[in-house]
């Protein structure tokens, strides 16, 4: 395993900690690599990590709102010109990223793209994915995400399909368990009625108890404009 791999390793491993972030920040500064835009990414993966920081406390004054923006439009701004060079690896393949904290963070894959790319995300802290199925091999990719290790380190999943996929793939979660390693399953389905809703997710909370809180949207909700740090490929 090359340095760089332990670090991100490191990184996985501790998702919410900062430390190892800010650790790959100094390896990235002290490497330089012009051609990939180290010591700016260096910067960004601090400036992010100063950003939730920040954040978190709830600024209330005008002048700790202003520092707050400040240090988003400077992360924005090195992510909008080096996110062609950054997006290596799971970054590079995904339809969208957003980067959370300095790391790729929250992806968007088509299914078969995830199913025919193992090992993509090892290195990858991810806790949020979103999958689009087409109809065509649904139910076997469907099958493949369920099993994959990374399922264990997600806090959300979120299943995107046609809506005559929603029975069979309703089976395949009944018989799997991803349903009780993540904590929050979304299911959204391109068309449904209410009462179909409702007896999905009495069926998947039956098997897999309140807590899992799922949630399955019939139709989906129009989407809100992506955040500043996502970048659509």
């Amino acid at each position: 395993m090359s340095d760089e791999d332990a670090l991100l390793r490191a990184i996985t491993l501790a998702p919410d900690d900062d430390l190892p972030r800010l650790v790959y920040a100094d390896w990235l500064d002290e490497r330089g690599d012009p051609a990939f835009g180290g010591r700016a990414r260096a910067e960004f993966i601090r400036l992010q990590c100063e950003t939730h920081a920040v954040a978190k406390t709830r600024p209330q004054s005008a002048s700790e709102r202003e520092r707050l923006r400040r240090l988003q439009a400077r992360a924005y701004g090195l992510l909008r010109r080096n996110k062609d060079r950054w997006a290596t690896g799971a970054a590079g393949v995904a339809t969208q990223c957003r980067y959370e904290r300095g790391m790729p963070e929250r992806l968007v894959f088509p299914a078969s793209v995830f199913c025919h790319t193992p090992g993509a995300l090892d290195l990858v802290p991810v806790r949020w994915l979103c999958l689009t199925f087409d109809e065509k091999g649904a139910l076997p990719l469907v099958r493949q995400v369920m099993a994959d290790p990374v399922a264990e380190r997600l806090k959300i999943l979120e299943l995107l399909l046609l809506p005559r996929m929603s029975r069979a793939v309703l089976s395949v979660l009944l018989k799997g368990r991803a349903c009780g390693i993540v904590p929050r399953v979304n299911i959204s389905f391109l068309t449904g009625t209410l009462a179909e809703e409702f007896r999905a997710e009495a069926l998947l909370r039956a098997k897999f108890g309140n807590g899992v809180m799922l949630h399955i949207d019939s139709p989906p909700q129009p989407r809100a404009a992506l955040p500043p740090n996502t970048i659509p490929f």
